[in-house]
C-alpha cells in the first residue's frame, strides 16, 4: 500500500510540474500568425503577433511584431474566453462566451498549437452554464443587445409616464384643478 502512495504522489508532482511549465509557456508568450483584416474584411494578408499571458494572469495581450508606433494590438480578458478550439491544422481559435471568436491564430505547427490549446484551456477558469447565464455577454454584440434592450425599457416608460400625466390633466380637468389642495395648504398656513 506504501507504494501506492509513492507512486501517485510521484504521478501528482509530475503533472503539477507539467502544468506549471504550460502555465511559465503562456507568460513568457510564442509568435504566431494572425489574419490581418481591414473594416472586418480580410484580404488574405497576415501579420506575426506575440501572444502571452500577463504577469497578473487575467488577460492575454497580443502585439505586431515588429513594434512600431500606431501596430495593431490588443487583450482578451481570461474571463471573457469559453474555450480554444481549432478549425485547420495548425489554426487556434479562442473562443468568447457568447461563441463568437475573439481571436484566431496560426501556429508554426500543430505541436505549438496543441501545447498552447491545452495551456489556455487550462487557464481558463470552468464554468456551470448557470454562471455563464448570470454573467452575460460581454462582447460588442452582446453589449449591444443589452443597450438596445434598456433602450426599449426606456421607451416604453417614457410612453407610461406620458400616458399616465394624460390621466391627470384628464382628473385636474373635471375636478376644478388643484382648488381643494390649494386651500387646504392655504388653512395649515394659517394655523
Amino acid at each position: 500500500m506504501e507504494k501506492l502512495g509513492e507512486c501517485c504522489s510521484i504521478f501528482e508532482s509530475k503533472e503539477s510540474k507539467e502544468k506549471r511549465e504550460r502555465r511559465r509557456m503562456l507568460l513568457d508568450g510564442a509568435t504566431f500568425k494572425r489574419k490581418k483584416t481591414t473594416l472586418g474584411f480580410d484580404f488574405g494578408a497576415t501579420e506575426m503577433i506575440t501572444l502571452k499571458l500577463n504577469e497578473t494572469e487575467d488577460e492575454l495581450s497580443w502585439f505586431v511584431i515588429p513594434q512600431v508606433k500606431g501596430s495593431n494590438s490588443g487583450s482578451i480578458r481570461v474571463d471573457d474566453v469559453s474555450g480554444v478550439g481549432s478549425k485547420a491544422p495548425s489554426s487556434l481559435a479562442i473562443m468568447a462566451t457568447s461563441g463568437e471568436n475573439l481571436l484566431e491564430i496560426d501556429a508554426e505547427n500543430s505541436a505549438l498549437r496543441d501545447e498552447w490549446a491545452l495551456a489556455l484551456n487550462e487557464a481558463v477558469p470552468k464554468r456551470s452554464d448557470a454562471e455563464l447565464a448570470m454573467k452575460g455577454p460581454s462582447t460588442i454584440s452582446g453589449r449591444a443587445a443589452k443597450q438596445a434592450y434598456f433602450m426599449q425599457k426606456n421607451m416604453e416608460l417614457s410612453s407610461k409616464k406620458q400616458e399616465a400625466e394624460k390621466r391627470k390633466q384628464k382628473y385636474l380637468q373635471s375636478s376644478g384643478g388643484l382648488k381643494y389642495t390649494a386651500l387646504a395648504m392655504a388653512s395649515k398656513e394659517e394655523r
